[in-house]
């Protein structure tokens, strides 16, 4: 008789086992990018194996671990993850570009509530205009991919100076910005991967350190994410901002 009992018990402590890792397995975490109409905020965390309900008007976009993006559009009722093509068993994704996005959004959120509360004097950051986009009024790490990298001035209203030179060197590269042109394009071998540059323009300094993206990084959420990864946080937002 003891040894019945003992079985079953054994054998419930396994079953119930077996169901709370079954569980765990189960949750699949998925990232708010956009929302819209939705009780939801940007940089929120939510389980992609969990039925989502969203109301007439509202829409939603999220992404998974593996990058895979999914938009949902109200009214529906649905799991996001096996919308999203997600894995739908939980397992872990090594890209994980949900969490670092989840964070880079999160930072965001953090920042423009300081702006809120704290607003200083002081000049202001521009918005940049897209995510390749090289504010030349700004300090940094800069990422940038492809043939030419584009530089970009908030104020474009004048004729301006451009010199380029390695940090600690002093062989320098001169070209003339023309006026009432944003951007200006210059070859990608002009800057070497990992190093630092100081752009001027008019006298008017800022030194950056140069990232060269993988040309093999094509899927836009994954481009986001080794943006963040490389402390490229401004244009990882602006390219969240175009994923819909």
């Amino acid at each position: 008789m003891k040894r019945m009992m003992k079985a079953s018990v054994a054998t419930v402590l396994l079953a119930t086992a077996a169901f709370a890792a079954n569980a765990k397995q189960a949750s699949y975490e998925m990232v708010v990018l956009h929302a819209e109409g939705a009780a939801l905020k940007r940089g929120a965390v939510i389980d992609g194996n969990q039925s989502l309900t969203l109301r007439a008007g509202s829409k939603v976009t999220l992404v998974g671990a593996d990058g895979k993006t999914v938009t949902l559009q109200g009214p529906s009722t649905g799991k996001p993850a096996s919308l999203a093509g997600g894995a739908s068993t939980g397992a872990k994704a090594p890209k994980k570009v949900a969490a670092i996005l989840g964070a880079l959004l999160s930072s965001e959120e953090r920042s423009t509530r300081a702006l809120g509360v704290v607003r200083s004097g002081g000049p202001t950051t521009a918005k940049l205009p897209n995510e390749w986009a090289v504010n030349v009024d700004q300090s940094g790490t800069k990422c940038v991919s492809g043939d030419s990298v584009k530089l970009w001035r908030p104020d474009a209203g004048k004729v301006a100076t451009l010199m380029i030179r390695r940090a600690q060197s002093a062989r320098t590269a001169k070209a003339e910005w023309p006026a009432n042109q944003e951007y200006l394009p210059v070859s990608s071998k002009v800057f070497e991967d990992g190093q630092n540059y100081i752009i001027s323009v008019n006298g008017r300094s800022a030194e950056m350190k140069f990232n060269v993206m993988p040309a093999d990084l094509d899927n836009p959420t994954e481009q986001a994410a080794w943006m963040a990864r490389n402390n490229c946080r401004d244009q990882a937002l602006a390219m969240v901002d175009r994923i819909r």
